[in-house]
């Protein structure tokens, strides 16, 4: 957690790893999963063919290292063990106040536990299948959280810590949460909107999203994946498929979901309105407005190379203040 909120990263060495066993306290049970292997030889052969006969430059070189970093990365969080406390995690910061009754906890519980099925294509993501009351008392007896009079909460200090567990999970709601937040963002006061206005406000934001969460490119395009989504957030009765409408059924609910996300959009939406006040800003002034802003703002430690993501993203070299501005009103609640 020193690390995360911009601490000096102390050097590590093999006595200190032995001495950490005795700061061990109550951290549960660990899983492991194994991803797919990458295979350095088939990756060079089908990337640079050429790379036995000839000498790759520095520039070729850092190109392929960053190129299987990111396939490491998105094989990582294809192979997520999802456990107790990251899931009541997520749920608790997503809650308003960061507080909810132990009953609507339990029901979000078993509300995630059907999406994680219904998301697990991907065989090597496991995720708990026990009564959502099991995996409550596996995660409170972590004693990261409180509960008092059927009421779960956590301090200031707890939900900045929370905040390292729900972030080993996250992205395997990304796209439910940019979806939720896309149905309630379009829909009107009857909880209703079109069908094919969704994708293409989804498809500004996705991309982002994406490359910060290191998602793996998807095998099928956007539309069949929110048609797919869609169905399964009705097969969970978080809304219902009238023809070209949706209606929502249970907006409290789809709100967590889509709050899953909202540091996220918080960070997306500073930035760009650092740059739509001061466009011509250089990239190291715009980090250094974006830490002071979220630093007041977000109860996430500040993570300068996340910012960097995005403004990478953004490609500024040909970004323009009509599409900072466009791309503003996307992350906008109305």
């Amino acid at each position: 957690m020193k690390e995360l909120s911009g601490q000096h990263k102390k050097q590590e060495n093999a006595w200190q790893v032995i001495g950490i066993v005795k700061k061990l306290g109550n951290f549960g049970r660990a899983f492991v999963n194994f991803g797919e292997p990458i295979n350095l030889k088939h990756y060079f052969e089908q990337q640079v063919p050429t790379w036995r006969e000839e000498k790759l430059s520095e520039g070729q070189v850092a190109q392929q290292v960053n190129q299987i970093a990111t396939q490491v990365m998105q094989g990582i969080n294809q192979a997520t063990a999802v456990n107790a406390l990251p899931l009541c995690a997520a749920i608790l910061l997503a809650s308003t106040h960061h507080q909810l009754g132990k009953q609507r906890l339990l029901t979000l519980i078993a509300l995630h536990q059907q999406l994680l099925g219904l998301l697990s294509d991907n065989r090597l993501m496991t995720y708990p299948k026990e009564q959502a009351e099991h995996v409550y008392q596996q995660a409170f007896s972590l004693n990261k959280f409180s509960e008092s009079q059927h009421v779960i909460s956590c301090d200031t200090a707890q939900s900045a810590h929370l905040t390292y567990y729900r972030n080993t999970i996250v992205h395997l709601f990304a796209l439910p949460s940019l979806l939720s937040f896309v149905l309630i963002k379009l829909s009107n006061k009857n909880n209703q909107l079109l069908r094919d206005a969704i994708e293409p406000l989804l498809a500004r934001l996705l991309p982002y999203v994406e490359a910060e969460y290191f998602l793996a490119p998807a095998s099928q395009p956007l539309v069949e994946r929110v048609n797919l989504l869609l169905v399964h957030l009705q097969s969970i009765n978080m809304l219902r498929i009238k023809g070209d409408f949706i209606e929502i059924s249970h907006l409290s609910y789809l709100k967590v979901l889509s709050a899953h996300l909202s540091e996220t959009r918080l960070r997306y939406h500073c930035v760009l309105s650092l740059l739509v006040a001061d466009f011509q800003q250089s990239n190291a002034d715009l980090i250094a407005a974006s830490k002071i802003q979220l630093t007041e703002q977000s109860i996430e430690p500040f993570d300068q190379k996340v910012i960097e993501v995005f403004i990478r993203q953004l490609d500024r070299k040909s970004f323009t203040m009509d599409a900072a501005q466009q791309l503003l009103a996307c992350l906008s609640d109305h």
